[in-house]
Order: C-alpha cells, then structure tokens, then sequence
C-alpha cells in the first residue's frame, strides 16, 4: 500500500541521516530544507549566518559521500 511505502522511505532517511552522525543544528537544517525552506529561512530560525547553514549542508554532504560515495 501506499502508507506502507511511505514507512519504507522514512525508515531508509531515518538511517541514512542517523549514520551521517548529525549535530542537532544539522539535524533541524536538513528537516527545515525537506520541508521547503530557503537556507536564509533555516538560518533565521537558528539564529545563525547563512554562511553556516551552507556549512552544513557542505559538511552533511561530505559525509554522505565518504560513506554512500
């Protein structure tokens, strides 16, 4: 079914963020990216630059690769 599949997807990103070994700030960036929101948008929310929410992601996707290639 449809919600089964749903399941299946979540659990897939549920382990691949869990073995990129995130911070919490990471975390809450990439939720705020899967749910649409602008890096400007995240970095308020965090109170933080924009530049550093871009290091995130840099850093999220360096470690994607060095464990997915």
């Amino acid at each position: 079914t449809e919600y089964q599949q749903e399941v299946k997807e979540d659990s897939l990103v549920y382990k691949m963020t869990d073995a990129l070994n995130l911070t919490e700030n990471m975390s809450f960036a990439l939720d705020c990216r899967m749910s649409g929101m602008s890096y400007p948008e995240i970095a308020k929310r965090l109170s933080r630059a924009v530049s550093t929410v871009y290091e995130y992601f840099e850093k999220m996707r360096a470690r994607y690769a060095a464990i997915y290639g």
